[in-house]
């Protein structure tokens, strides 16, 4: 027994902390990584597939055609494999960290709160733009932030 203070007893490898493990943050890399493979696989080598077509974020297609579900989609497709990894990297970093402290649930609302918030942010700020916005940049950044 480390101490006899509540805090110090209780936490991930101590006696009288949860046995529940995590499982928000590794669905989440695999998630990221299986659409990103399939997105690369399906494109054949052009710079964008047709599943990045259907689910980056568009400035025209979100405000004008009202796909909203960009918004949500998008920050599981990521460009190249540096991008990727550099993403996923820093989620593995500091989710595992945040999701013991916050809980798994939480954890996932976080996750997609931030992304929708870079998302809108990056919207306000291209919305007379041609290009598009994909990766999981702004939800891991909400991530680190937590």
């Amino acid at each position: 027994m480390i101490s006899d203070r509540d805090y110090m007893r209780k936490g991930p490898g101590r006696r009288g902390g949860s046995s529940m493990g995590s499982y928000a943050m590794p669905t989440l890399v695999a998630f990221n990584i299986f659409i990103a493979l399939l997105d690369w696989i399906s494109s054949n080598g052009a710079k964008l597939g047709p599943m990045g077509q259907m689910f980056d974020l568009f400035p025209n297609l979100v405000i004008y055609k009202f796909q909203i579900w960009r918004l949500f989609t998008y920050m599981f497709f990521h460009a190249n494999l540096t991008h990727i990894l550099f993403n996923m990297w820093g989620l593995y970093l500091f989710g595992t960290i945040l999701e013991r402290r916050i809980g798994s649930n939480m954890f996932f609302a976080l996750y997609f709160v931030c992304g929708l918030g870079g998302g809108l942010l990056w919207l306000v700020f291209n919305f007379s733009s041609n290009n598009y916005c994909l990766g999981a940049s702004a939800a891991v950044m909400g991530i680190m932030i937590g």
